[in-house]
This record gives C-alpha cells, sequence and structure tokens, in this order.
C-alpha cells in the first residue's frame, strides 16, 4: 500500500520520512476465509499527519503467480482530509465588561484555521456556555439553555448549549448567533454573568474542540442592569412648599439622581423638560432659541452636570401668573437604552414630573373696609374688615398696623400700646384664595382715648412671597362722648 500526500509526496516507510517518489509499503495478510485475506500495516514510527493536507490510502494486492492488481485497473483508493487544528470562536456581542439592560442574542464569529498545507477544516457547532456566580447568598449557577442549576460539574455538557451557524453547509467560518427565549427573563438585575464560547469542527472521531478560552474574546463577563436610574427634582426655588414661586432672576433647577449598578456617566444621558400654560394651550422651552413652542418634540435640555443642577436665565421669558411644569427623564450607561428603561418622560406627577408650578412675580393689593376712611369716629373696636387681591398665587398673609402719635409714635401689640413699630397684627388667609373679603377679630380690644386720632394700615403678602408695595391707610378719631341737647324754645328762665 502508499500513502500520498497531496502535495505529491510518499511515505517511505523504510526511512520514515516524506519521498518524492512513489513508494509502496509491505503489508502483513491474515486469511479470512476462502480467498478472502485481511491486511494491515505497522509502521515502526508514527507518521507525522501534517494538518490541511489531503491523503490518499492506495492499497494495491500481488497474489503468489505475480499477478498485480493495479495491472488490471482494480485500485480502490481512499482520500481523507486530516485536520488536527483547533477551531475559534469568539464573542461579538456582548462587549466584554458591558453593562446589559437585556441579553436575548448574543452573537459572534468562528473558524477553523489552515493547517500547513493550506486547507482548513470544517465547523461543526458553536457552544454556549453561561455562568452566574455566587451573589447575595445565592449559589454559583449554570444555565442550561431553559433554566438555572448546578446539578453538574461546571463544564458538563448539559451546560453547553448550542449556536446556530449562520452560514448553511460545511464551511470553515461563519458568524453565528445564540438566541433564548427565557434567556432573558432569567437574567437578574445586578448579577454578574460569565458568558464563554467555544468551536468543533467536523474532524473525526470526535471533532478538535476549542479548549482555551481568552478574556474578552472568547470569554466575555457583563452586569445586569435592568433599573432606571432614580430621579428626583427637589430644588426650584419653592421657598414655601407650596409651589409658588418668585424667581428673583435667575431660575434655579436642581435635583437627584440614582443608578446603580452602570450609573449615568454624562449629562447627555438626563434631559429636561420645562413647559407652561397659557390660555389652555401647553408651551415647551426651547432652549436653542430661548423661547417657547407649542411642539412638544425636541423641547428639552441637559443640565449642568450629572447631579443635576440646571438654571433658567432667560428671566424675561418666565411669564407671571402662569402654571408650569417640570419633567425629568434620564437613562444609565447599560446598553441597549431602551425605553421602559426610563428614557421616556414620566406621564403623570411623581419625584420626576411636578405639576401645577405657579410663577408669580406680582405683588398682591389689599384694601380696608372697616374702619372707613378719614375723620370716621369709634369709641371702640372690635374687628377690622378688607379685601386682598393675590392673583395667581392666592393671599397669603395681611399685615395691620394700628397706632396713633403721642410726642412718638405708639402701636397696639395686641394687649397693650408699645413705642417699637412692629406686624404685631397678622390675618392669615384661607389658602389659595385669589381675591377674598377678611376680617380680623381683636382677642383683646384695644384701648382707645376719647378725641385721640388712630392711624390703620394694611399690607399684603401672597403665597409666593410677593409683599405688596405700598400700604392701605385710613385714620379714624376715637370719640367717647356722647351729644348735648339744650332747648333754646321755649325759653326756660328758671331751670330746675
Amino acid at each position: 500500500m502508499s500513502i500520498k500526500r497531496s502535495d505529491n509526496y510518499w511515505w517511505n516507510a523504510a526511512v520514515s520520512s516524506w519521498s518524492t517518489s512513489e513508494i509502496y509499503s509491505t503489508t502483513t495478510i491474515t486469511l479470512i476465509s476462502g480467498v478472502q485475506y485481511e491486511w494491515k500495516i505497522i509502521f515502526n514510527s508514527t507518521i507525522p499527519w501534517n494538518g490541511g493536507y489531503t491523503y490518499t490510502i492506495t492499497p494495491k494486492g500481488q497474489d503468489k503467480a505475480l499477478n498485480s492488481e493495479d495491472a488490471v485497473g482494480t485500485l480502490s483508493p481512499i482520500d481523507f482530509y486530516f485536520d488536527n487544528s483547533t477551531p475559534t470562536a469568539n464573542i461579538a456581542l456582548p462587549v466584554n465588561g458591558q453593562y446589559r439592560s437585556s441579553l436575548a442574542t448574543i452573537t459572534g464569529t468562528s473558524w477553523d484555521p489552515a493547517g500547513t498545507g493550506g486547507g482548513a477544516g470544517k465547523l461543526d457547532k458553536i457552544q454556549v456556555h453561561i455562568k452566574r456566580p455566587a451573589y447575595g447568598g445565592d449559589p454559583e449557577m449554570y444555565w442550561n439553555g431553559t433554566a438555572w442549576n448546578n446539578d453538574y460539574a461546571e463544564n458538563s455538557a448539559v451546560y453547553w448549549t448550542t449556536a446556530t451557524i449562520s452560514v448553511d453547509g460545511s464551511v470553515s467560518i461563519s458568524s453565528w448567533v445564540y438566541t433564548r427565549n427565557e434567556l432573558n427573563s432569567n437574567l437578574v438585575h445586578g448579577y454578574t454573568y460569565t458568558i464563554r464560547v467555544r468551536a468543533k469542527d467536523t474532524a473525526l472521531p470526535c471533532g478538535n474542540t476549542q479548549f482555551v478560552f481568552v478574556e474578552a474574546e472568547s470569554s466575555v463577563t457583563v452586569v445586569m442592569d435592568k433599573q432606571a436610574p432614580v430621579l428626583a427634582i427637589t430644588g426650584y426655588e419653592d421657598t414655601y412648599s407650596n409651589k409658588k414661586i418668585n424667581p428673583q432672576g435667575n431660575w434655579s433647577l436642581s435635583g437627584t439622581i440614582t443608578d446603580s449598578p452602570s450609573g449615568v456617566s454624562t449629562k447627555d444621558n438626563i434631559k429636561l423638560q420645562i413647559s407652561r400654560v397659557e390660555n389652555g394651550t401647553t408651551y415647551y422651552w426651547d432652549y436653542t432659541v430661548t423661547d417657547w413652542n407649542s411642539d412638544p418634540a425636541n423641547r428639552e435640555v441637559s443640565p449642568t452636570n450629572t447631579n443635576w443642577e440646571y438654571t433658567f436665565t432667560s428671566f424675561g421669558k418666565l411669564y407671571s401668573d402662569q402654571k408650569y411644569m417640570i419633567k425629568i427623564r434620564a437613562w444609565d450607561d447599560a446598553v441597549p437604552v431602551q425605553n421602559g428603561y426610563g428614557s421616556a418622560y414620566p406621564s403623570a406627577p411623581s419625584s420626576s414630573f411636578i405639576d401645577d408650578i405657579i410663577i408669580d412675580t406680582t405683588p398682591p393689593t389689599s384694601k380696608l373696609n372697616y374702619p372707613g376712611g378719614s375723620g370716621w369716629s369709634a369709641g371702640s373696636l372690635a374687628s377690622i374688615t378688607g379685601t386682598a387681591n393675590a392673583f395667581m398665587s392666592g393671599a397669603d398673609k395681611v399685615y395691620l398696623r394700628l397706632w396713633y402719635i403721642d410726642s412718638s409714635n405708639y402701636y397696639w401689640a395686641g394687649t397693650s400700646w408699645v413705642a417699637q413699630s412692629g406686624d404685631y397684627i397678622t390675618k392669615t388667609m384661607a389658602s389659595e384664595i385669589y381675591t377674598s373679603t377678611w376680617t380680623y377679630t381683636f382677642a383683646s380690644q384695644p384701648t382707645l382715648s376719647d378725641g385721640v386720632t388712630y392711624y390703620l394700615t394694611a399690607r399684603s403678602k401672597d403665597l409666593a412671597g410677593n409683599n405688596e408695595l405700598s400700604w392701605s391707610t385710613v385714620t379714624f378719631i376715637c370719640d367717647k362722648t356722647g351729644p348735648a341737647v339744650v332747648f333754646e324754645v321755649p325759653y326756660d328762665a328758671t331751670p330746675t
């Protein structure tokens, strides 16, 4: 028999090397039955089978009469390809070290390298192994294609599940894809997963199988982050915690953002939307043109930093006595970005959606109704009445001052007259009433002196902190002396 290599070399058993001349080696034969024999040959040294070559084995029989098989054209050569190269599979997605919001598909490439003879083997299958290391009290587990368990050793065949080779037929190089409907739903937020992939070729008897795994190539580790960042709007100059605000210049907005495990590494992943309502129409702030627009598309801005903070600098565009809304949205560093994980604005009021903010920079006004205007006389004063107008935030308080002058000013402080001026009399208004009539009843009536002129002033403050610009003032004279009646006609000359 002869052994020919595809580069036209023949094995020379006598010298244990390849030769350029055709050489047949003698075999031993064993009679099986009748005229049927079994032949075999045992070489003195191992044949150096080189990968990448096709080999042809040609047996040639010869009987005792020296009749040679090749003389009658009955040779039956067999060809085989020798493949001793280990195939390789690498992972393209996910990327090593990624934070993943989901992972339903794993993809990559695979190839069987050419041997020294230039030929390459054929891929048989790609297998994926996924491990979930011990975490949070849970033991180390392995994916069997439908669920996690650790019933067998880590590298047991049951945990190497098969991917799909993208190119049909016997090929030496191809992409591959691994998809399991159950996989993503079984990946837990905050857990780390190690994914390995191996290739196997068609070489007999059991195929060359990849056994070396290189980090970031055939072995990757990912961390699942399935939860959106937690956002809160904590500051918008709401001094009185009532959503009634009075910016004195630039409007400062701020809040908090927390996310684990991936985090938010750039402010561009945070978007802020500011809107207002005027006559039933909602307008959205467009920072690119520093003006309002009724179209909400792309009317958003990133804050100054990832903490987050933002300053509305167009103070002249903050129209008073209107309702405003602030919304914040964000997405973390996990991939892919998904709407369900925080990239959409909230639709209902929450910590990241503050509605019904009233910006009110208009000072309120007030008027005293009782006691009346200048010249009014009273022997006592049990109550004071008036009106207040505080659109749109509503009136908060009306500050009253009652005083008289006697070498200096004296003010009613609730139970006595004092020389130090102050807002001793305060009427607290019902919440969020724009225009109202109010009454202040003294717990202890002021002690008024007959013939003395008294002064009463009122100044209101609204729920946004605006103070009335001027005092509403009335004066009155205390008159405790009744009138005297005298008869003139008829004249009584001797009154008794």
